[in-house]
């Protein structure tokens, strides 16, 4: 959710994807969450409160993410799930399409072997709380593209956190 959280506000569409449709509301609800203390603190307003949440898809549905040009997933540090959602996630993307693990403690490389265009995937580690942590890890894999790597610092500064660059491997 806080991946969405800072996506959305920065002005992009989000398809927020979780297990069940009931998991997905979960998220989006901690999102709205966010966004009320943002108002209560008046650092921003209701209107754009509501801007931000018509950017936002909640969902189960892996077809939702057809036709976007960055998938990071974020699911628990499970190598075996990450892997089956890269799995699943490819089969909608695009040739062009990156998508990036946010994992704080398995090598990308490693990753990216279960991904069928290794140049196109990357690491982009949030911190927690991400609403609050500006510091973003992008994690360049054996054969991540420069084009890749390029997107990824691109996404980080446009969503007005700040990207490091760090080596690849068990917990960085």
């Amino acid at each position: 959710h806080g991946i969405t959280y800072a996506t959305s506000i920065s002005g992009m569409e989000v398809i927020m994807i979780d297990t069940t449709q009931e998991n997905a509301a979960k998220g989006l609800e901690r999102v709205k969450s966010i966004l009320t203390k943002e108002v209560d603190k008046g650092k921003i307003t209701k209107q754009k409160e509501k801007e931000v949440l018509k950017r936002i898809t909640a969902t189960s549905d892996f077809s939702k993410i057809a036709g976007c040009d960055l998938i990071i997933e974020a699911v628990f540090e499970n190598i075996d799930l990450k892997q089956n959602v890269i799995v699943d996630a490819e089969k909608f993307m695009g040739r062009t399409d990156i998508i990036a693990s946010n994992t704080s403690t398995i090598p990308i490389s490693k990753l990216a072997k279960s991904f069928l265009r290794p140049e196109n995937f990357i690491g982009i580690h949030f911190f927690s709380p991400v609403h609050k942590m500006k510091l973003v890890e992008i994690i360049k894999g054996q054969k991540t593209s420069p084009l890749t790597l390029a997107k990824a610092f691109d996404y980080v500064l446009k969503i007005g956190k700040v990207p490091i660059m760090v080596n690849d491997g068990p917990g960085f």
